[in-house]
């Protein structure tokens, strides 16, 4: 009797050790392993997860919260970033050094400017201190004084210009123009773009240089002109890139008379139309790598948007379009390192790299947006999106606190992955910044 006695409490024991070891986080949010199968608007079956039932409430209110309390940081390593010696920015910190360095690669500086805007934005929809007053002033000489670094000499493109080689140091391509387009926007969303600037940069020409290298097929050549073989280059980036920058300058001109003229607003349109056809289709019908995901979420996420608020008439393009970036999406969030790693809570974040994680998330989001514009949602998308947003935000929350706030540098910015961290990039947490704002505006 004491024998069986004792082997039943032996028994419960372990039951109890078992399930405290792997019993999941305290307010943690995952998708289940468990798959389902769902038809893509192309008619092929794939995977995905079911969202696990939760007994506790999913409120985004939580998600909007952190997303602030991890931006704040970031605000003042990206102003900590400005070289206001001899401008503009530093792409690299070396936390453990407290040492900084710069790289001469012009996308990624014109890339800074864009996201040092969003990042002035927050600031100055907040209430801020002294110090973050400093940040402010900080980032917005260094925004006028990186436009201004590029804004000197042009080359024509058709009945366009691009930006030149004697400025850049390299050849130039579409992504070039895509992002000095959207630093501007970005600049003349603040109103920083006034009489400090010698020039205004060449919006409209910039605008008609992009749309003049669009191919009669719908696909862009990165470099302005060459052979059909030369639209495949770089695919996952450079067309995604120039499409988002069409969309922002389209929709920022609808605030903005004279920025761009009424016939560039529809060329933009129809060349998004043809792009769509183009970029669904290679698609639906090739192997893609999750980074061309990314930018493409974006794009055409702007252009449902705006599409949206015209007439019903576009009612099937819509759906369209709507199914190729929920798809898009649905891929983010059922690759490995979302569905797999992520989700499964912090012991596994060290296997993650930040930057895909970061950049996911900025689509993510846009995703979400145009999820929650359909009428009915019956496979809860939106409750997955913002599961996995939840997820992605737990995760940067982590990798941010990696430096802490008494290193020489990189505190508040976000580098590469994983426990020890050697290096902080600025693109990284430029991604993060992008997607948190637009987190506060969802």
């Amino acid at each position: 009797m004491r024998s069986h006695l004792s082997l039943i409490a032996f028994v419960i024991s372990f039951l109890l050790v078992s399930v405290t070891s792997f019993a999941p986080r305290k307010n943690r949010y995952s998708t289940s392993d468990n798959t389902d199968k769902h038809r893509r608007s192309d008619g092929r079956i794939y995977p995905f997860s079911r969202v696990c039932k939760t007994s506790f409430p999913y409120e985004l209110g939580a998600s909007s919260k952190l997303a602030e309390e991890i931006l704040w940081p970031m605000t003042t390593f990206f102003a900590d970033m400005v070289d206001q010696s001899s401008g503009p920015f530093y792409y690299l910190c070396f936390p453990s050094k407290g040492e900084k360095e710069k790289r001469c690669v012009p996308i990624r500086d014109m890339a800074a400017i864009w996201d040092a805007t969003k990042a002035l934005q927050f600031l100055r929809e907040r209430n801020v201190n002294i110090m973050e007053r400093s940040s402010c002033d900080i980032l917005s000489n260094a925004i006028r004084e990186s436009i201004q670094a590029y804004n000197s000499f042009y080359q024509p493109i058709a009945n366009g210009v691009a930006l030149s080689k004697e400025v850049l140091l390299e050849k130039p391509n579409i992504a070039h123009s895509a992002m000095m387009i959207l630093a501007c926007a970005g600049a003349m969303r603040l109103s920083l773009l006034d009489n400090s600037l010698d020039s205004i940069p060449p919006i409209e020409k910039l605008t008609r240089g992009i749309l003049s290298s669009q191919l009669p097929n719908g696909s862009f050549l990165p470099e302005f002109i060459g052979s059909e073989d030369d639209m495949y280059r770089e695919i996952e980036f450079i067309p995604g890139e120039a499409m988002v920058a069409l969309m922002e300058i389209h929709d920022l001109s609808t605030n903005m008379d004279g920025l761009i003229s009424s016939e560039t607003r529809k060329d933009i349109k129809s060349s998004m139309m043809k792009a769509f056809e183009y970029y669904s289709g290679y698609y639906y019908e090739r192997d893609v790598g999750i980074n061309y995901n990314i930018w493409q979420i974006q794009a055409f996420a702007k252009l449902h948007s705006s599409l949206s608020l015209q007439s019903p008439e576009n009612s099937d393009k819509l759906s369209s379009i709507r199914s190729y970036v929920l798809d898009l999406c649905d891929d983010i969030i059922d690759s490995k390192a979302w569905k797999h790693e992520l989700s499964r809570g912090q012991s596994f974040y060290p296997n993650l790299h930040t930057v895909e994680i970061a950049c996911g998330l900025d689509s993510l989001v846009d995703g979400l947006g145009v999820v929650r514009s359909l009428a009915d949602d019956p496979e809860s998308r939106a409750l997955r999106y913002e599961i996995n947003i939840k997820n992605a935000l737990y995760f940067l929350e982590w990798a941010q606190k990696r430096v802490p706030v008494e290193s020489p540098a990189g505190y508040g910015g976000l580098g590469y992955g994983g426990v020890q961290v050697f290096e902080q990039r600025l693109d990284v947490t430029g991604h993060a910044i992008s997607a948190l704002t637009k987190i506060l505006r969802v």
